[in-house]
């Protein structure tokens, strides 16, 4: 019964250990295209001042596809938002 005991006891850490690890990727990856979206703005806001409005185009339309995938409704308006303006 102990030997159980300490099997079960040792794949409940490993779950934890598991999941907490598992979230702090998730949370990595997430923070990366947030990041990856700011500079795509950015970018744009840019490249639409100084006349490049392709280029400007090519940045919004990728910072939309990251507001997609990201389900952040509001950087989605954001990105239609710049995306009408040119």
């Amino acid at each position: 019964m102990k030997h159980t005991k300490n099997s079960i006891t040792w794949f409940l850490c490993l779950a934890l250990f598991l999941l907490i690890l598992n979230n702090k990727i998730f949370s990595f990856q997430e923070r990366s295209l947030d990041q990856e979206y700011t500079e795509c703005i950015e970018r744009g806001d840019k490249l639409k001042a100084e006349g490049e409005f392709d280029r400007a185009k090519e940045l919004f339309e990728r910072s939309l596809t990251i507001a997609q995938n990201i389900k952040d409704e509001k950087k989605e308006c954001e990105s239609l938002l710049r995306l009408g303006l040119i």
